[in-house]
């Protein structure tokens, strides 16, 4: 496709999505005004292995992955390929989360991992990038407050814990000879 072809394709899809106004629209960040290529919807599970005495691994649930989009995308040479640039590498730098609508879904909490950008001499006035973004789970620390000792049954075992000054290390103890040990020392005679 040469340039000419490349450029008009572009500025087409972008005047009919304004006159037609397609939902749904697409943006991410404070970025909207770009052409969608491919997007990529990477949504999975992990489930949880635990091992069983006799050597199979168990399974019980599932835990959610982050999710993952990667966006082919194109910003036009209205938006000046050099600033937008700059801005995609701000938001990458500074780690703050944000919300992406794609065609499929709005994703809340990504952040932006990757910024791969390519020019040649037919996007040479446009910004033709591959984003990479992957949403942030959130969370919040809890802290409980135990009752004081002497309000508790088993204060020993469920109390928290007191300062009981400098430990100093103790030898060990010589541990017996295994059974298995004992016997084949028996066996051979020592």
């Amino acid at each position: 496709m040469s340039f000419l072809a490349t450029q008009a394709v572009g500025l087409a899809g972008s005047i009919i999505g304004r006159l037609l106004q397609i939902k749904p629209s697409r943006s991410f960040s404070e970025f909207s005004d770009f052409c969608s290529i491919t997007e990529t919807h990477n949504l999975s599970v992990t489930a949880t292995q635990f091992p069983i005495e006799d050597g199979t691994q168990g399974t019980d649930h599932i835990v959610k992955d982050p999710k993952n989009i990667t966006w082919d995308l194109a910003f036009g040479e209205r938006s000046n390929p050099q600033e937008t640039f700059d801005r995609l590498l701000d938001l990458m730098y500074s780690g703050i989360p944000f919300t992406a609508s794609t065609g499929l879904k709005t994703y809340e909490n990504m952040v932006l991992l990757s910024v791969n950008a390519s020019q040649d001499n037919h996007t040479g006035r446009i910004l033709s990038c591959s984003l990479t973004m992957q949403e942030i789970i959130i969370t919040a620390p809890v802290s409980t407050t135990l009752p004081p000792r002497q309000n508790q049954a088993n204060a020993n075992v469920t109390g928290s814990t007191s300062k009981t000054g400098t430990k100093q290390l103790q030898p060990s103890k010589p541990v017996d000879r295994s059974v298995f040990r004992n016997m084949y020392n028996r066996a051979v005679g020592k």
